[in-house]
C-alpha cells in the first residue's frame, strides 16, 4: 500500500531542508560555516531563523506521524522504517563525515580516529538530531501502544515528564560536560 504524499506537508519539508542546510552553510558563529562576522547580513538571517528550523521539522515529523501512528500489530515495521531513515543516515553519513573531517587538513572540530566510536552514542555535530528524533518516536510510539496518551490525566503526566527532562540540564541529571 503506498500512501498519499501531501503537497502542503511536503512543501513545508523542503522549507525546512533549505533553512537547516541555510544554517550549517552560514554557521551558527564566525568559526563555523562561512565564518561571516558577527555584524553581516547572513548572521543576522542566520539568528531569524534559529528558533524555527528544527522546531519546524519536529513538528513535521509529529504531523506525519499523526496521521499513520503506530499500533501494536505492526510496530515491527515502524521501527525498520525509523532505523531505515533514521540510524542509518546517521551511521553512515556521520561516519563519512567524521572520515572526511579527520582526513582533510584544516576542517573544524576534528576528533582522534580512535574516538569515532563515540559519534555512534553521545551526540555528533550536525547529526545530533536524528539519533534523537528516533528515541522520541520510540517514546511516542511506546506511549501509543500502551494506550498512555488516551486520557487527560495520562497526557498531562507525560507533559510534566516532558517538561522536567527540558530543564535536566538545570538540576543535574544531564551533567554540562556531556556533549551537547
Amino acid at each position: 500500500m503506498i500512501k498519499q504524499k501531501f503537497c502542503h506537508i511536503e512543501t513545508l519539508r523542503g522549507i525546512a531542508i533549505l533553512l537547516v542546510v541555510l544554517g550549517h552553510v552560514i554557521g551558527s558563529t564566525s568559526e563555523g560555516g562561512m565564518k561571516v562576522t558577527n555584524d553581516s547580513f547572513f548572521r543576522y538571517l542566520y539568528d531569524l531563523f534559529v528558533n524555527i528550523r528544527m522546531p519546524l521539522f519536529t513538528v513535521i515529523s509529529g504531523w506525519v506521524y499523526a496521521l499513520h501512528p503506530v499500533k501494536s500489530d505492526n510496530i515491527s515495521i515502524f521501527l525498520k522504517k525509523k532505523v531505515r531513515r533514521l540510524l542509518f543516515p546517521m551511521i553512515f553519513v556521520g561516519s563519512l563525515y567524521f572520515l572526511l573531517q579527520y582526513l582533510i587538513p584544516g576542517t573544524n572540530n576534528k576528533m582522534a580516529l580512535s574516538n569515532i566510536w563515540e559519534i555512534y552514542i553521545f551526540p555528533y555535530s550536525i547529526y545530533w538530531y536524528l539519533p534523537a528524533l528516533f528515541l522520541v518516536f520510540i517514546g511516542i510510539a511506546f506511549c501509543d501502544i500502551k494506550k498512555y496518551l488516551n486520557t487527560i490525566f495520562g497526557w498531562c503526566i507525560f507533559m510534566i515528564v516532558a517538561y522536567l527532562l527540558c530543564y535536566s540540564e538545570l538540576t543535574g541529571i544531564i551533567p554540562r560536560s556531556v556533549p551537547n
